[in-house]
């Protein structure tokens, strides 16, 4: 069993930065212009035990390198390959599961980057006695980034444990899944262990313009006067989502 506990944060640090500042300047006694802008950006760096294969299949050479006697000959039992001195030999595939925790990579580690401004601009003032208007426009954008360290990739995983055929990626070295806890060499989880990036960016815009306050005189129901708000606004968002290649394949990432 593998005590995953002492490296997962029971409690997710998170750097923050903000700003805010806002003013206004009276043009007339009645007309008056506005603003306000603010900022924050944010840092959380997420800590999870050492990634691994877990329980994904593998096509798995019979011949494998790493692969003592004893388990190839128990691998191809398995298999219900009839000869298998001859399947070891020529290296046949077989789909297997291969459960190994990297412990050697370290912890994963997700570092999120977030970032937001939004700034509104407008005008304000009075219509008539009882009546006020303002007119105002916002902008905004927000965009996290999320880096992600100590992983490693499936596909080049199984290149690895092919033996890097020919068209395996550059830098392409075999993996010993099957040794004990320092197996893994540094050679070994530099090419199976590649950072990988997300972004997620999001936008917002509006104008409004609002007319309230009252009509100056009353119903013969009450006393009060009648009041009023009335207004129209435009609103527009968007938003999209980037990743690297590792990010668009399902399941490319292991764990």
């Amino acid at each position: 069993d593998y005590n995953f506990n002492p490296l997962n944060y029971y409690q997710t640090p998170m750097d923050r930065w903000s700003a805010y500042a806002a003013g206004h300047y009276e043009v007339t006694d009645t007309i008056e212009v506005y603003s306000e802008a603010m900022f924050m950006r944010s840092r959380v760096v997420q800590n999870l035990a050492p990634t691994g294969t877990f329980t994904e299949q593998f096509g798995l050479p019979l011949n494998n390198r790493f692969l003592t006697p004893a388990q190839s000959a128990q691998l191809c039992s398995f298999a219900n390959i009839a000869d298998c001195p001859t399947a070891i030999a020529s290296g046949q595939e077989v789909t297997a599961i291969v459960a190994r925790r990297f412990v050697e990579t370290g912890p994963r580690v997700g570092t999120f980057t977030s970032n937001m401004f939004q700034i509104t601009a407008g005008a304000r003032g009075k219509l008539t006695d009882t009546l006020n208007w303002d007119v105002f426009g916002q902008y905004g954008e927000s965009e996290r980034i999320r880096v992600d360290t100590g992983t490693a990739l499936r596909s080049r995983v199984q290149q690895a444990l092919r033996g890097c055929p020919t068209g395996s990626s550059a830098g392409c070295a075999p993996i010993n899944l099957f040794g004990a806890e320092g197996s893994l060499t540094p050679a070994m989880l530099a090419f199976v262990g590649v950072p990988t990036t997300q972004t997620t960016k999001s936008e917002f815009s509006s104008a409004q313009a609002l007319v309230s306050g009252d009509l100056g005189f009353s119903s013969p129901f009450t006393d009060s006067p009648i009041g009023i708000a009335a207004g129209a606004e435009y609103r527009r968002y968007g938003g999209s989502q980037l990743g690297d290649l590792p990010n668009q394949q399902p399941g490319e990432i292991l764990g």
